[in-house]
């Protein structure tokens, strides 16, 4: 030893350089390795171990005024003393200052600081420190830091820890397992506390933060005071975010997670919240967008919120759709396809719907001509478009369906792609204009959507068009005059039109009403005033639901909620319902002329005459179930559900009170699709349990979704069936009209089934045995063929009235009989009388190929109107 008291010693104000030395088991009282108080310390690549002393300092000792102590690449390790195992550094009156760098100072023990203790001064621990394994019988397991100087004079003080430090596995007693910095006056001294947390990680110690504890008076965020001075850590299932830890902790939220400390509060999978220490937990609408990610995000982390959303949902209750995905339905996101894929879908899906439509509409064009009551083929077609639409409503709730159901339901869907985009997104195909555009993008979707239904009308107007050209050219063909003129195709146009648009609105009308409501469907995140820690609930107030990143009643939303949403909801919410209660009305006494038939028949011809205006309750009631979809969000899916039931429940209780359909075919048909429909809303009420938060078994919900598609799909199959029979009539009739056309060639190049199936006279001459059409019963009598209205049979039979019977066509011998004789009794039901000759109203056994458009002139749509369909 080169001194009593240690290895090592120095004094005044020299300046001491030791370097690549190594100094271990000496004895002293303090200072075991070294000591003095020298001006200026360098120690470089050295080696202090294994000393053991009752005092302080067991390694290293350094005291005086104004020192600059300078510290790399030395190993202090194995040293045991009373205060600082490894270094023990104080100034009198005048602070120091301490460089340490790419040093070691591990597996050293004292009761206060096991590490390192400094009392004052100025510490630098730099890049490559690594403090660990140290332990402290009381604070400060790796390093203690307590101000003051000792004798009189001001210590300014700084500690610095370098973020790439290591403070590690280090163990205290009381308090500070990692870094301990002592007493109140820490509140004028210059703390890294980022790096601190950062570097220490791992220690242990039963009060306050393990790694990183400072005394300033109270406790820190995490913690709670347990007098004396003293802080601890809050314990599992509990939390405190109060800076000063002067309240208790508080049990951890529902649905939620507290890991003690000041680890936050962690919502469960599912649920969301705007802040990591905000205490207002948020059930997500869509429970699968909510999915935490891997690994922790800190409350300070910019990307926290969007680091609780599973792919592809970002912002606010995790209600946005990230780049590369599309809004399917209220917080449903689904990937895109490419931009050209998606184009060619929706044009295809756009193309079955203007079929669809442009079939409605002829077959309501001549349904609407027939003046006999009877069923129809679009009578039928509507029933099954308006449960169609309905049980899309019931798709596009935040109900979690299963998959049996949730597969019909895309494909339903994709159909209807131009009414919601459930399978395609119409933000894939409007992607990259939000940014650009004045118009936000959630309402470029929704103006889309109210422009969809002019747009099917002007492609109904050209396919319409372009058939009169084709007709009237064929017309022209046969020198037919006054077929090729504009007033032919302006009367053609005039009778059609009002249908086509009648057609439009039937289909499109769930959509434009979901278009109105939604500009006002708001969904409430933090409510103010709820709760501990106000100051953290970073989103107040109510979101779009249409783009959650737009506060309710501020910005753009105010201006289109107002300046549109406002007239969309007078206009379809509450103009239509009314204004097709109020036409039907004022007009109940002209139901059965041609010309209010012919316009508007598609609004009541399906009802009896005390139940004109019934077609204003179906719209009322779709207004009804439109309002509870959009609004599902804020209501909830079990009390959604619950509304959905009730709306349908009175559906079918007026259905069955009011009888308002005049077939009883089709008031069957529309009580099964109530009945379907009803069945499907109140067996999804069993999808949830008792607390509506959770959910049943995933077994029994496939199980029960396998059943209600089973009952819906008979019913789907009914109506197809129905709408089959029916149209092979209007086929038929048509087919004849092209025949009486001078086309009867056409039917020689038809196979024999298919003329025998259409029941179409094949070319052969009458009652030819060979004419594969006899035994389908086209010559027969139309008593034989049920071609004679039985309704209208029976009322003239029990008014006393003659009817007369149609003569069969052939007799036995297969000689063709002329038109029978005129009753004296005048036309039967359903019938005109014309030139001498009988005419069913319905065309159906006509005697004459002309149209019966016009009673009283005689006159054929082709001299009034132009060409015929």
């Amino acid at each position: 030893p080169l001194a009593p008291a240690a290895a090592a010693s120095a004094d005044g104000n020299s300046t001491v350089v030791v370097s690549q030395s190594s100094f271990s088991f000496n004895n002293a009282a303090q200072g075991g390795g070294l000591a003095g108080s020298a001006h200026s310390w360098n120690i470089s690549h050295c080696s202090i171990t294994n000393h053991s002393i009752p005092g302080s300092g067991a390694g290293l000792m350094i005291s005086g005024s104004s020192a600059n102590i300078y510290i790399h690449g030395t190993n202090i390790s194995h040293n045991h003393g009373s205060e600082g195992g490894g270094l023990y550094v104080f100034t009198f009156g005048q602070p120091f200052h301490l460089d340490v760098t790419d040093s070691s100072i591990t597996h050293n023990k004292a009761a206060n600081g096991g590490g390192m203790l400094f009392r004052g001064g100025s510490i630098n621990l730099g890049p490559g420190v690594h403090l660990s394994h140290n332990i402290a019988s009381q604070q400060g397991g790796g390093m203690a830091w307590q101000s003051g100087c000792l004798g009189e004079g001001s210590c300014p003080s700084d500690v610095q820890v370098s973020c790439r430090a290591a403070v590690r596995n280090n163990t205290a007693a009381v308090a500070g397992g990692g870094v301990f910095l002592g007493d109140s006056s820490l509140d004028d001294v210059s703390v890294s506390t980022d790096c601190i947390r950062a570097a220490a990680q791992g220690n242990s110690a039963p009060f306050g933060n393990s790694d990183f504890f400072s005394v300033r008076g109270s406790c820190s965020m995490g913690q709670v005071s347990v007098g004396g001075g003293w802080c601890t850590n809050c314990a599992a299932n509990m939390y405190s975010f109060d800076a000063n830890g002067t309240n208790a902790c508080e049990l951890c939220p529902s649905h939620a997670v507290c890991k003690g400390g000041d680890s936050g509060v962690a919502p469960l999978p599912g649920f969301w919240h705007s802040h990591n220490y905000s205490t207002q937990v948020h059930a997500c609408p869509n429970r699968a967008a909510c999915q935490p990610g891997s690994g922790y995000a800190s409350a300070t982390d910019p990307g926290y919120v969007d680091w609780q959303c599973a792919e592809g949902y970002e912002g606010t209750l995790c209600g946005r759709c990230s780049a590369g995905f599309g809004r399917r339905s209220t917080f449903v996101c689904g990937k895109c396809m490419s931009k050209h894929n998606t184009i060619v879908m929706f044009a295809v899906a756009m193309l079955l719907i203007l079929s669809l439509l442009a079939y409605m509409a002829y077959a309501t064009h001549l349904d609407n001509r027939e003046s006999n009551p009877e069923l129809r083929v679009s009578d039928c077609l509507k029933v099954l478009v308006l449960y169609f639409q309905y049980a899309l409503l019931l798709a596009t709730s935040t109900v979690e369906w299963p998959k049996s159901i949730s597969a019909v339901f895309l494909g339903l869907g994709w159909v209807l792609s131009s009414c919601t985009g459930q399978l395609m997104s119409l933000d894939c195909i409007l992607a990259g204009s939000g940014g650009t555009s004045a118009v936000p993008l959630a309402m470029q979707r929704q103006l889309l959507y109210l422009l969809t239904p002019v747009i099917m009308m002007l492609a109904l107007g050209l396919v319409y068009s372009a058939a009169w050209i084709v007709l009237a050219l064929v017309r022209h063909a046969k020198r037919r005059p006054g077929s090729c003129t504009m007033a032919a195709f302006s009367a053609w146009m005039r009778m059609r039109l009002p249908v086509i648009v009648l057609v439009v609105l039937f289909f499109y009308f769930p959509s434009l009403v979901r278009v109105s409501w939604s500009l006002f469907a708001c969904f409430s995140v933090d409510q103010p005033g709820e709760g501990p820690y106000p100051q953290y609930l970073v989103k107040p107030g109510a979101f779009f639901t249409l783009d959650m990143s737009q506060q309710c009643w501020q910005g753009w939303h105010k201006q289109w909620a107002l300046g549109l949403g406002i007239p969309l909801v007078v206009i379809f919410c509450l103009g239509v319902p009314a204004g097709i209660a109020l036409l039907l009305w004022r007009n109940r006494h002209r139901t059965q002329l041609p010309d209010f038939r012919q316009h508007c028949g598609f609004l009541y011809r399906t009802f009896r005459p005390g139940c004109v205006c019934y077609e204003a309750v179906v719209a009322a009631i779709t207004v009804c179930l439109a309002a509870i979809s959009v609004f599902s969000t804020v209501i909830g899916p079990y009390y959604e559900c619950v509304l959905f039931t009730v709306v349908f429940a009175t559906s079918l209780v007026l259905q069955i009170w009011l009888r308002p359909y005049a077939f009883e075919r089709l008031h069957y048909m529309q009580l099964a699709a109530s009945g379907c429909l009803l069945v499907t809303s109140f067996a999804t009420l069993t999808f949830f349990n008792m607390d509506r938060d959770t959910d049943t078994s995933a077994l029994y919900k496939e199980v029960m979704g396998g059943i209600i598609l089973a009952i819906n799909a008979v019913f789907v199959v009914y109506c197809i069936v129905c709408v089959v029979l029916l149209a092979q009539g209007m086929v038929r009739r048509l087919l004849q009209r092209l025949l009486n056309a001078e086309l009867a060639w056409f039917v020689r190049l038809l196979p024999k089934s298919l003329v025998s199936l259409l029941r179409l006279p094949s070319g052969h001459g009458p009652c030819d045995p060979s004419d594969p059409s006899v035994p389908f019963g086209l010559y027969k009598s139309a008593e034989a063929a049920g071609m004679v209205d039985l309704e209208a049979d029976m009322a003239q039979r029990s008014a006393g009235k003659d009817v007369q019977k149609q003569q069969p066509l052939c007799s036995q011998h297969g000689h063709v009989r002329g038109p029978p004789k005129e009753s004296t009794a005048g036309p039967a039901y359903g019938e005109v009388a014309t030139g001498g000759a009988r005419v069913s109203a319905s065309g159906r056994d006509s005697w004459h190929s002309s149209d019966m458009a016009d009673v009283k002139t005689g006159l054929s749509d082709d001299r009034r109107y132009g060409p015929a369909e």
